[in-house]
């Protein structure tokens, strides 16, 4: 049963989420927790400075503090 609620969350990510649970940087506990951040990886911008951020080690949670600075400084 815990394979198959793994499965639903898996598909109601973004590939943004996807990927960088693949590659080690996030769990989806992690994401969890950040619910409410999570719409920062709608933007195509922010995707690309998320994945370049966490490849140069920061932690997730670090890189969006980071992206919603960025968010406030332009809307």
């Amino acid at each position: 049963m815990d394979s198959i609620e793994t499965l639903k969350e898996l598909e109601e990510l973004s590939e943004l989420e996807k990927e960088l649970i693949i590659k080690g940087k996030v769990s989806i506990k992690t994401l969890k927790e950040l619910e409410d951040d999570r719409i920062l990886f709608k933007d195509p911008l922010k995707i690309a400075l998320a994945i370049e951020m966490t490849n140069k080690g920061m932690n997730i949670k670090d890189v969006i503090y980071r992206l919603k600075g960025i968010r406030k400084q332009n809307g």
